[in-house]
C-alpha cells in the first residue's frame, strides 16, 4: 500500500514537498494467541484486584461511618 502527498508553504506557494508513505503486508505475522491471553488475563485480574480492593475500603468506611 503506497500512500502519497504534497505538503506547501504558507509563505511561498510555489516551494513544495512530494512525501511518500508505503506499508508492507506481507511481512505481517498471525497474532499469537497465548501472549494475547496471558495480557488480557492481566488486565482482567487487576480490574478484579482494584474492584475488591475499593469494595473492601469502602466496607472499611462505611463500618466507621456507621460504628
Amino acid at each position: 500500500m503506497k500512500i502519497s502527498g504534497v505538503i506547501c508553504s504558507q509563505k511561498q506557494i510555489d516551494e513544495c514537498q512530494t512525501i511518500q508513505l508505503s506499508v508492507d503486508d506481507s511481512q505481517q505475522q498471525p497474532p499469537d494467541y497465548s501472549q494475547l491471553g496471558e495480557v488480557w488475563g492481566l488486565a482482567f485480574s487487576s480490574v478484579l484486584f482494584l474492584w475488591l480492593f475499593s469494595h473492601g475500603i469502602g466496607y472499611i468506611l462505611k463500618m466507621v461511618k456507621n460504628g
